[in-house]
């Protein structure tokens, strides 16, 4: 349990290229204004910075404070990418908690461009260069420049090992789409059957077009700080507790650990991901709405399986008869998640999480929702709590 909470949100997109207006440092700044509006707090209030960008597509720290005109004493940068969305979070949280800085702004923002992601080896964007391959599992050796490719490993290997059919993967598709028609902006809201599903191109066997987000664009704020801090501090989410991104042989990004995938070992039975309900003191079976990182279907299955929510194997099985939608027996990314409203590196997956948690989701509201779970198939993972 952390005494830090959110205390104010706000969202700029998801949007397409074409769509969008200004660069980086100016979508930054509307999502931070909505933000501090959202929680009734002057801008002179926040003293600390945290980002998930940087980089070529996004605003360093240094760059973006003097843009905003803050004056926080304390920063912190990370990679950009969608398993550091929970992370920023989280090092916004330690900085609250041991008194490092008051209010701390998250901020997420990518202008993305005309840039290509993955191409034929070594070919596609920049990150792909570091020795070893790309940050998501890309290895030019074998020809997967794009993170895609190893997705699609991940999910034929869950195949062959459990038997399963991968036409499955369209309940995960389907659900995402019937959350998104409740999301004013989704990218792909359009409600679909099992045979446009199939009919679908793959992009990377197994996984065809719609098993893939949408490339968008866009930023998001969220502010931390203590609740006593926000103008009403009812509507503050209650950060319960957290647990960080794991790494080494057991761990790689597309996949839960046991299935093999990379350095991974294959083991038939690996215990569910128990850490970050122990540390928040609550149970599997009290989370009212689950989020989980869903760059490609596949993930979902993978998250539900590695904490716990079904055993292994058995994730295609629970989707089909619990349905993730709002209304649905597991309600899983409400607001239709990457796959159908639209891609911000999981940032949204965060922000639906403090509006359902405030009752502030309209159609879409999942029922009494008082505790969520955000945990992505590669582990980092986080509990809120409603106040009050």
């Amino acid at each position: 349990m952390t005494g830090a909470g959110i205390v104010g949100v706000g969202v700029v997109g998801p949007l397409r290229h074409a769509d969008v207006d200004g660069d980086y440092l100016t979508l930054a700044a509307d999502a931070l204004v909505a933000a501090a509006r959202d929680a009734g707090l002057p801008r002179e209030t926040i003293d600390g910075l945290v980002i998930n960008s940087g980089g070529e597509a996004g605003p360093d720290y240094d760059q973006l404070a003097t843009y905003l005109g803050l004056q926080p004493r304390t920063c912190l940068q990370s990679w950009a990418h969608g398993r550091f969305s929970a992370s920023v979070v989280q090092q916004a949280a330690l900085l609250v908690d041991n008194q490092h800085a008051d209010v701390v702004a998250c901020i997420y923002a990518r202008r993305l461009g005309t840039d290509t992601v993955g191409g034929p080896a070594w070919k596609g964007w920049s990150e792909e260069l570091r020795k070893g391959g790309g940050p998501h599992g890309e290895n030019p050796r074998i020809g997967l420049t794009a993170p895609l490719g190893t997705a699609a490993l991940a999910a034929r290997l869950y195949a062959n090992r459990y038997r399963t059919d991968l036409a499955e993967l369209f309940h995960v598709v389907a659900d995402a789409r019937l959350n998104a028609a409740a999301y004013p902006g989704a990218l792909r809201p359009q409600p679909i059957d099992r045979d446009a599903y199939l009919d679908n191109p793959y992009i990377v066997e197994p996984l065809r077009r719609w098993d893939c987000t949408p490339r968008t664009e866009g930023a998001v704020c969220i502010l931390v700080a203590r609740a006593e801090r926000a103008a009403t501090a009812s509507r503050t989410v209650e950060i319960a507790g957290f647990d960080g991104i794991p790494a080494g042989s057991g761990e790689f990004i597309w996949s839960r650990p046991g299935l093999g995938v990379a350095d991974q070992s294959m083991l038939e039975d690996v215990p569910p991901d128990r850490t970050v309900f122990e540390r928040s003191g609550i149970e599997p079976a009290d989370v009212d709405v689950f989020f989980t990182y869903d760059a490609f279907s596949p993930l979902v299955w993978f998250a539900l399986e590695r904490y716990g929510y079904c055993p292994a194997g058995a994730a295609p099985g629970f989707v089909q008869e619990r349905g993730l939608t709002y209304h649905g027996g597991f309600p899983t990314n409400p607001h239709g998640g990457s796959l159908a409203t639209g891609q911000l590196a999981g940032w949204l997956h965060l922000v639906e999480a403090v509006v359902q948690l405030r009752h502030e989701a309209g159609a879409r509201q999942v029922p009494d929702a008082r505790l969520a779970h955000y945990g992505s198939c590669y582990g980092d993972s986080m509990i809120f709590r409603r106040s009050g």
